[in-house]
C-alpha cells in the first residue's frame, strides 16, 4: 500500500497521507515517501503549493506573521529548554530514528524510552511540581 499519495490539479499540488491504520503515524516508509513528494513538489512547474497545505498536512506546528519567524524560533527554543531534558532526548530519537526504522523498531525503541523516561527521578519531579503547583526542577536523571 502507498502511503503517501501525490497529485496535483489547477495548479495544487496535494500530498495525502495514507496510514488510516496507524492514525497516520510517521514511520520510515511515510518519511521517505513525504521525503519524495516534497521533492516532486518543488521541481513541478506545473504546481504552486502554499504554507497553508504543509501546516495542514502536520508538517508544519504553527504559522507565523511575516518577519516574525526569529522570535517566534526562539519562543519555541525556550519552550523546549524549559521541557524535561531527558523527555526532549527521548522525542529527539523517536524522531530521528523514523526515518530509517521500521513500524516494529520504532515501538520497541518507544516502549523502552517510555520505560526509562517513567523510572526517572524526572518523573517523580514533574507529578510533584504538577501536584504542588510549582515549575518543575529538571535534574536530567
Amino acid at each position: 500500500m502507498t502511503v503517501v499519495l501525490y497529485s496535483s490539479s489547477d495548479r495544487i499540488g496535494l500530498i495525502s497521507l495514507n496510514r488510516p491504520e496507524a492514525r497516520k503515524a510517521v514511520n520510515r516508509e511515510m518519511a521517505l515517501g513525504l521525503e519524495a513528494a516534497l521533492d516532486r513538489l518543488e521541481v513541478d512547474p506545473d504546481v504552486w503549493v502554499g504554507v497553508r497545505c504543509a501546516y495542514d498536512l502536520g508538517l508544519v506546528s504553527r504559522l507565523i506573521e511575516p518577519g516574525a519567524a526569529l522570535d517566534e524560533a526562539f519562543h519555541l527554543a525556550q519552550q523546549i529548554a524549559s521541557a524535561a531534558p531527558l523527555s526532549v532526548r527521548a522525542s529527539r530519537r523517536v524522531v530521528l530514528s523514523a526515518a530509517h526504522e521500521h513500524d516494529d523498531a520504532l515501538r520497541r525503541i518507544s516502549k523502552e524510552l517510555l520505560d526509562e523516561l517513567l523510572a526517572s527521578e524526572d518523573a517523580s519531579e514533574g507529578l510533584s511540581a504538577l501536584a504542588e503547583k510549582r515549575a518543575p526542577q529538571w535534574q536530567g536523571r
